[in-house]
């Protein structure tokens, strides 16, 4: 069963997924954060931080910049952002790997600009186009379909040439 289900490969591409995403660190995210702040000309700033990366230390530098709210991210609603006027979601990778129930639960319940900033130092608005878009991408990078559907032609000629080769005499 585990071959049919493709089970090995499906284990492969779930431990590199984090390793591909090149996740930033806190570091990163608190300095892109004042980035936006400054260019933006936001008064104020409140952070929900997820209660898993909830470390003392980084709970302190991002309180130096604003309040900190710590909690469990994936239950997040929108009854948690009543009072704010935008809301400003940013990913620790490219993509904002494990963010899509996030995302839709904030744009169906809530009516105020909602934008991310990715781990590209890319600041843009969400909404449904957005979403989609990155739906798919988010669908290439945990399937790597791509590179499944590449290997089926690059094995194929690898072995041709492999074989061309050997029948010449060279190694």
């Amino acid at each position: 069963m585990d071959v049919i289900t493709a089970y090995p490969l499906r284990q492969f591409i779930a431990n590199n997924r984090d390793y591909a995403a090149n996740p930033r660190s806190f570091g990163y995210q608190l300095g892109l954060t004042k980035e936006i702040l400054s260019l933006s000309g936001f008064s104020e700033a409140t952070f929900m931080i997820d209660k898993e990366f909830s470390d003392a230390s980084i709970t302190r530098q991002f309180e130096q910049v604003g309040p900190v709210a710590i909690r469990d991210i994936t239950c997040l609603t929108p009854n948690d952002f009543v009072g704010f006027d935008t809301i400003i979601l940013v990913y620790p990778d490219a993509l904002g790997l494990g963010w899509s129930g996030v995302e839709s639960k904030l744009l169906t319940g809530l009516h105020v600009p909602l934008f991310f900033a990715n781990g590209r130092r890319r600041l843009m608005r969400l909404d449904s186009a957005a979403r989609r878009a990155l739906a798919w991408r988010r669908l290439l990078a945990t399937s790597r379909f791509t590179e499944l559907c590449l290997s089926m032609f690059i094995i194929p000629l690898a072995m041709f040439w492999a074989a061309k080769d050997a029948l010449r005499g060279k190694s």
